[in-house]
């Protein structure tokens, strides 16, 4: 799960950024609306925008997983449950959970 809460503790803007994420790996169904991936979905945390993500995404679209975690990378959101996210454990992500602990 990734948070819209910054790594420096500021909510990311703007704030319909799951959503956008979210509808990056969707499909249009027949009825012409959009369907979001099983794998993507955005989420609310304590009323602001969050993004779940299925780590079976990695498998089913890697270049589509990659842009994701590029994204949380760059913009230093907050990984919640790093274990979604298993590219996430990076040293700097670990070592700032562990201090938050």
């Amino acid at each position: 799960m990734v948070d819209g809460i910054t790594q420096s503790g500021h909510k990311f803007r703007p704030s319909d950024w799951a959503e956008r994420l979210s509808e990056s790996v969707s499909q249009v169904g027949p009825d012409h609306r959009i369907r979001y991936s099983p794998y993507v979905e955005p989420v609310l945390i304590e009323g602001h925008a969050a993004l779940k993500i299925d780590p079976y995404l990695k498998e089913v679209n890697p270049r589509a997983f990659k842009q994701l975690i590029d994204f949380i990378k760059d913009n230093k959101l907050t990984v919640l449950e790093s274990c979604q996210v298993p590219d996430l454990q990076s040293a700097p992500l670990a070592e700032a959970k562990a201090a938050s602990n």
